[in-house]
């Protein structure tokens, strides 16, 4: 009877545990139950209720009739997170339009000059109580919710939670300082965050730096993909931008293909998911782009060195009425791209992709009027964030049928 006594205070003790830490590396501080409640001691940030954030967590609390009654909540995200949070508000009053409005904040640790969040919880006609849901974008950290009003009336309240984690976030890249550094081909997961100055939550003031440092002049792909952004808060939409500065903070000219050098100023638009590609020129030495938006969300980013020229291309018959091409294998490639024309400076068409680093010839077998002789190229490329980067062209070859 002892053993099993001492074994379901270990169960015991092991789902606390699990309470404690709760899924998917999200930090949660708050009892076995999904529904928590606030202590009502809680009107100072110095007296925060612990809580968790994660999904199906439900928070319900009280506001009394004092005018001065904020309650305050902390919670810990390890990392980087999109967070959904529908309110829901009940008041006894006759006055239902005014009494049923209440408030939320979120602050990042204990800094009070600047809320990240700053959403209204309005009445619902249609569902005779408030309500509202939105989500937001936050980095890793502690962050302290302060739920307030209305005055002067009671109010109950109900907070729902769902949390999903994004991986592979580059906060905190905020300065020039903090630059993500770059490697060629790989994909970084950026996040704009919620209004810093707390006058839109839809708005963002956030800012990513990232760097790349090369020792000679160097043609890289920048790929910029928005993930899941709120959706536009005006007619005019929304856009992600990217500029780059040199290091000690002067614009530097990069962009190659954009309107004009500088920046991407017609930016990419939000709303659905968008992939923008655009050829940089980058000077020796060390080059820091910016990313901004005028909405909050997650985007990708990803620079990709232009691949190299091929090298050793030839051309022979192959046959009756074959051309065989043959050129010197690239390593660090997705594969390459055959192009086609029946004049030597124009006119050129992708006739064939081949999806193998390791293959280095081509027969073309398409059909071919006798005595033309057709020009032809090869390029090599490589895939990265759903787009292929095209390296310089052969030079040309030719062979009559």
């Amino acid at each position: 009877m002892i053993l099993k006594k001492k074994w379901i205070s270990l169960l015991i003790a092991m789902a606390m545990l699990a309470t404690v830490f709760g899924p998917s590396g999200i930090s949660v501080v708050a009892a076995a139950s999904s529904s928590q409640q606030e202590t009502e001691n809680n009107d100072y940030i110095g007296s925060a209720d612990p809580i968790s954030v994660a999904t199906g967590n439900t928070l319900n609390g009280t506001l009394t009739e004092d005018a001065d009654e904020d309650d305050w909540f902390r919670f810990t995200l390890t990392k980087g997170s999109k967070i959904t949070v529908t309110s829901f508000g009940y008041s006894q009053s006759t006055d239902p339009q005014n009494s049923n409005v209440f408030y939320y904040e979120i602050y990042k640790s204990k800094d009070l000059e600047h809320s990240i969040v700053d959403e209204t919880i309005g009445y619902d006609e249609n569902r005779g109580y408030s309500y509202w849901s939105c989500s937001h974008y936050l980095s890793k950290g502690t962050y302290y919710l302060d739920v307030s009003g209305p005055y002067h009336e009671k109010l109950n309240y109900k907070l729902q939670f769902k949390t999903v984690e994004w991986e592979n976030f580059t906060e905190p890249n905020d300065y020039m300082g903090q630059a993500t550094p770059v490697t060629s081909g790989k994909i970084y997961y950026g996040l704009m965050e919620s209004d810093t100055y707390g006058t839109n939550s839809n708005v963002t003031y956030d800012q990513d730096f990232f760097r790349i440092k090369t020792s000679a002049k160097t043609d890289y792909y920048m790929t910029v993909r928005t993930v899941d952004f709120s959706k536009p808060i005006n007619s005019g939409g929304a856009a992600l931008y990217v500029d780059a500065y040199k290091g000690n903070g002067k614009p530097r000219e990069v962009f190659r293909n954009a309107y004009y050098t500088g920046s991407i100023d017609d930016g990419i638009t939000i709303g659905e998911k968008t992939r923008k590609t655009v050829l940089v020129r980058i000077p020796a030495g060390t080059t820091f782009f910016k990313v901004t938006a005028s909405i909050r969300g997650q985007y990708q980013i990803s620079f990709t060195k232009k691949p190299k020229k091929i090298l050793g291309i030839k051309a022979s018959k192959k046959g009756a009425k074959n051309i065989k091409l043959r050129w010197k294998k690239r390593r660090d490639i997705t594969g390459y791209k055959i192009y086609r024309s029946t004049k030597r400076k124009s006119g050129y068409k992708c006739i064939k992709t081949i999806k193998n680093p390791k293959c280095n010839y081509y027969i073309d077998k398409k059909r071919k009027k006798k005595g033309r002789k057709y020009y032809y190229k090869v390029c090599s490329y490589k895939s990265v964030n759903g787009y292929a980067c095209k390296g310089t062209y052969s030079k040309i070859v030719s062979k009559r049928r």
